[in-house]
């Protein structure tokens, strides 16, 4: 293949031969890019492949968190713990956060876990903070859903006769859908 790419921010280039993007950011690049990346393969004719990916670039010391979503989760079922990462900053770094669903919990290092009890969409908004003189903050706003669990609420069944057909039954749906 030969790739090729259009837009890049000032100190990045594209190798063409590998496709790897790589260099330094120019303290002036700050900004959102759209980069335009082509790939061609080398039958004759060419087949050739487009895809514009956006590229974000911050001042450098800007802290961001860079995790971009969460795991849903289920009613009284162990929330599959999920670290929140950040980029910049001077550590310590702390983790705070704006309405978590009940049984939720985000500790200082970034690690949201725990066992949702209530059912529902969630919109949460995690803040980092770091340890700077000046103290640096970043936030992103998440939305969850927190699943009821099924449960099956039929407790009986209706008798049967041996040599009969079984008499028309409609099961209840599953609690929780």
């Amino acid at each position: 293949y030969t790739w090729s790419v259009t837009g890049l921010p000032t100190g990045l280039h594209l190798d063409a031969k590998t496709g790897i993007l790589s260099g330094t950011l120019a303290l002036a690049t700050s900004g959102s890019y759209a980069l335009l990346v082509t790939a061609t393969d080398s039958a004759s004719p060419g087949v050739t492949a487009t895809a514009t990916i956006p590229l974000t670039v911050t001042p450098k010391g800007t802290m961001t968190i860079t995790t971009q979503s969460l795991r849903d989760g289920v009613v009284n079922v162990r929330y599959i713990s999920t670290t929140v990462q950040q980029q910049g900053g001077t550590t310590p770094i702390h983790w705070t956060s704006l309405a978590l669903p009940d049984g939720l919990a985000l500790s200082d290092a970034g690690v949201l876990s725990g066992t949702p009890t209530t059912a529902g969409a969630a919109t949460i908004t995690i803040i980092v903070t770091d340890s700077s003189s000046v103290a640096q903050t970043a936030s992103f706003t998440y939305t969850i859903n927190i699943a009821s669990q099924l449960s099956i609420s039929t407790t009986a069944l209706p008798w049967g006769m041996q040599n009969t057909s079984y008499p028309p039954w409609m099961q209840t749906p599953p609690s929780g859908q």
